[in-house]
């Protein structure tokens, strides 16, 4: 069978990971797929995590892993040819995504020309705070964002301050409900005949995925509680990294046994992750004596025969080496030859998915 959103066609007007990613699960899905650039490209074109400089007339990973299979149409929207041009697309588009932030559609006309053009179209909009409210223009980074969030307010230690989640994890996570927004629009015009607008806050896809309720915690304690980091945590193992739990007393009662303290699991007092972080020194000392003895798969092994809950910590390496992930076929080479890239992350009983392709150069299909 064919893949579910075949007959799907999606304008793509957004930049850096959110929007991208979104359109990208559209993609793998069947849809098509149209990326609208500036006459410059997109800026991810020469990112790199590393700040590698990018070759001239080559294009950095990430982009190549977002943008694989989609087609690429130059179009600058500040002359009457390029919004004709992108005009054109959207009367034959069943959804339009975009990034813009608030007014990025005025360039176009704004929504209400846009469903002249194509009453049946969905547009979704993705910004930093939403389209409207007294934060619709302020700045914002995914920091800004996971700091309002308050996800950054309980994590790290008390004498280096807060610390945020690495990797853009909030705006990988507002992906889904960017690409969530586009199927419901779709489907709303399908059975209506009309189309609709969806605004995506990122903030609020970043409350959903990242907050901890660390000042409710405080308000049940009574205190406010203070900034921390789970003991046991991420810990460092005889060759890696190793993450732990121990959350609940006989959690921490058979971890102490584990790393050969048992007198430490009878004092009550040490149940309380709060006081562990009292004495943090003392308790890494008593964990660290142990795991830096002990090879990642030792510890595990270990662990899960008294029923702690354990894990191996990859990075960009060793990731790609762990046994059920290399089991699963999770990482494939990306079609451009030279990097791993995660799979499709569901499996179809009905239809084959399709095989990723390249990513487009600037432009390549402005003509066609």
């Amino acid at each position: 069978m064919p893949m579910p959103l075949a007959s799907l066609r999606v304008l793509d007007l957004t930049t850096e990971i959110a929007g991208p990613y979104a359109t990208k699960l559209l993609l793998d899905a069947g849809a098509h797929v149209i990326k609208v650039e500036e006459p410059a490209g997109d800026a991810l074109r020469r990112w790199s995590a590393s700040h590698t400089p990018i070759p001239s007339g080559e294009d950095g990973a990430l982009f190549r892993f977002l943008a694989a299979g989609k087609q690429s149409v130059a179009a600058d929207l500040a002359t009457d040819a390029g919004r004709a041009r992108v005009l054109a697309l959207v009367r034959d588009a069943d959804v339009l995504v975009e990034s813009g932030g608030p007014g990025a559609l005025d360039a176009l006309g704004g929504v209400a020309a846009l469903l002249a053009a194509n009453p049946r179209l969905g547009i979704v909009s993705l910004s930093p705070w939403g389209l409207e409210g007294p934060w619709a223009m302020r700045p914002s980074t995914e920091m800004t964002q996971q700091a309002a969030s308050g996800a950054t307010g309980y994590r790290g230690l008390p004498e280096r301050g807060p610390v945020g989640a690495g990797g853009r994890i909030g705006e990988w996570m507002a992906a889904p409900i960017v690409a969530l927004g586009a199927l419901f629009a779709w489907l709303h015009a399908r059975s209506t005949g009309r189309g609709q607008h969806v605004d995506v806050s990122q903030f609020e896809c970043t409350l959903a995925s990242l907050t901890t309720l660390h000042d409710l915690q405080g308000q049940f304690l009574g205190v406010p509680s203070a900034i921390s980091i789970d003991t046991p945590s991420i810990e460092p193992a005889k060759d890696g990294w190793v993450g732990l739990t121990a959350y609940t007393g006989q959690q921490w009662k058979d971890f102490c046994l584990l790393i050969g303290r048992p007198e430490l699991g009878e004092d009550e007092r040490l149940y309380e992750a709060r006081v562990r972080m009292q004495h943090l020194a003392f308790v890494q000392q008593a964990m660290h004596a142990w795991t830096k003895q002990h090879t990642v798969d030792e510890i595990i092994q270990l662990a899960s025969e008294l029923r702690i809950p354990a894990a191996p910590i990859g990075d960009g390496e060793r990731v790609l080496a762990f046994d059920h992930l290399r089991e699963r076929g999770v990482f494939v080479r990306s079609p451009h030859g030279d990097f791993a890239q995660p799979r499709v992350p569901y499996r179809l009983s009905a239809c084959e998915p399709q095989p990723f392709a390249l990513a487009p150069k600037l432009g390549e299909h402005t003509a066609t």
